[in-house]
Order: C-alpha cells, then sequence, then structure tokens
C-alpha cells in the first residue's frame, strides 16, 4: 500500500492523528475526535479536543510505548508533553 504516494499519506495522517491521541491519553488528557469540515472540502479535517483529567493512566501509558514500539517512532509530541 505505501508504494501508493496517495495511500502513503493517508494512512501518515491516520497513524500520525493516532499517536497523538494515545500521547494524550497517557498523559492523563481525555481526547475526544471529530471532523470539523467535510471530507469533501479537505481531507485533513480531524479536529482533536483534550482536557486534562487525571495525572496520567499507566494503561494507556503501556498502550502508547507498545504502538510507538511496533511502528518504531519517536513522535515529537513526547518533547511537548
Amino acid at each position: 500500500m505505501v508504494q501508493h504516494n496517495v495511500f502513503k499519506r493517508r494512512l501518515a495522517d491516520l497513524l500520525t492523528d493516532g499517536l497523538r491521541v494515545a500521547a494524550l491519553e497517557a498523559h492523563g488528557y481525555k481526547v475526544s475526535v471529530a471532523e470539523y469540515v467535510s471530507p469533501l472540502d479537505t481531507p485533513k479535517n480531524i479536529m482533536l479536543r483534550a482536557e486534562r483529567v487525571a495525572k496520567g493512566d499507566s494503561s494507556s501509558d503501556a498502550a502508547y510505548q507498545e504502538l510507538k514500539r511496533v511502528l518504531r517512532v519517536t513522535p515529537w509530541i513526547d518533547r511537548l508533553l
């Protein structure tokens, strides 16, 4: 799939947003994800809304760490949080 640029870009967008949500949840945020513009108008229409509700969750953190390990990535959001 990643040999085709269209799929590669969509997959990258999805993984980036998914990692952001997982990172925020691991740091104690309640996250909601919404499309705020029709996908027909723009393909990048995802809004993440996060509200701090706790110190952090060890199970969410473990899931996030495993996701990063499987994907072999170090997201920039780790430096910000």
